[in-house]
């Protein structure tokens, strides 16, 4: 399984909190000027984008936490990359000729004759 970005993952969690931080503050600042009952119902909109935006913070910061714990606990230093491997020189250092399995119709085969 891939895994998704630091970098995605907080500035998503950051980009969730700004939309539901506006509609917390759109829907207060409606519901004082409102009538009761529509007061009620942007009351509500409010409690669920307050719980929401907890959720997204709390969320941003057990993935921080995690990411600098990670890299504080890492024992190694960075990775070195690997060594550079043409994959066709080692198939043919690999390979012996004696061990290949024979090919139909390969053209240094002497017993099949002139090609028409």
């Amino acid at each position: 399984m891939r895994r998704a970005s630091f970098a995605m993952v907080v500035i998503g969690l950051v980009a969730c909190a700004a939309m539901v931080g506006g509609v917390l503050y759109w829907s207060l600042k409606a519901a004082a000027t409102a009538e009761t009952e529509v007061r009620n119902y942007l009351t509500r909109i409010a409690a669920l984008a307050t719980a929401v935006l907890i959720l997204s913070v709390v969320i941003l910061f057990a993935v921080i936490v995690r990411y600098v714990a990670l890299r504080l606990s890492s024992p190694e230093g960075p990775r070195a990359p690997d060594a550079y491997e043409d994959a066709w020189t080692e198939a043919g250092r690999r390979l012996k000729a004696e061990d290949a399995p024979p090919v139909e119709g390969f053209e240094g085969d002497e017993d099949d004759g002139p090609r028409g």
